[in-house]
């Protein structure tokens, strides 16, 4: 087995050979998380697929965050075949000041998407009214200021939705 290298995500088919396994280069730095919108998030036509809903976007968009700082929204189903070589182009690139940390999705199906980073600060993207297609192009909703100074070094906080869509970090 072969791990994937910086900046990469290992695919692997579950259904295939041993060692049916690619590596997808998405970023050019670590990738700190992976999170794919569930078609369980209202997948059954509940969202609004030109508001980035689940209907439009569940089960094939994908956020990895980064340590260069991004976090990118990709479409699962555009991310290539094995050995096509050509390099993903990610729907949405959204950016911090630092490190990447951790991004999720809201269960809600709304295609609402957490970042968390160490520049100090937790943002809530969200789609604009008329996207042309889920995730395609997202706006920065809120940006919150957050301090974990401890004088220790911690480990990095990840971003969880909790009850009725607030968030906890």
């Amino acid at each position: 087995s072969r791990a994937a290298p910086a900046g990469g995500a290992a695919v692997i088919a579950v259904r295939a050979a041993v060692g049916a396994a690619r590596v997808l280069e998405l970023h050019d730095r670590m990738i700190n998380t992976l999170a794919l919108l569930e078609a369980s998030c209202g997948g059954g036509g509940g969202g609004s697929a030109a508001a980035g809903g689940a209907a439009g976007g569940a089960g094939h968009l994908l956020a990895s965050s980064c340590s260069d700082g991004t976090v990118k929204v990709w479409d699962v189903r555009r991310l290539g075949a094995p050995g096509g070589g050509k390099r993903p182009v990610a729907l949405s690139v959204l950016r911090h000041q630092k490190s990447s940390q951790g991004a999720a999705w809201a269960p809600d199906g709304s295609g609402r998407l957490l970042s968390v980073s160490f520049d100090d600060t937790l943002k809530l993207w969200g789609p604009p009214a008329k996207a042309a297609e889920p995730g395609a192009v997202m706006e920065l909703v809120r940006s919150v200021r957050h301090n974990i100074t401890t004088g220790r070094w911690v480990i990095p906080f990840r971003p969880a939705w909790w009850g009725g869509g607030a968030v906890l970090v």
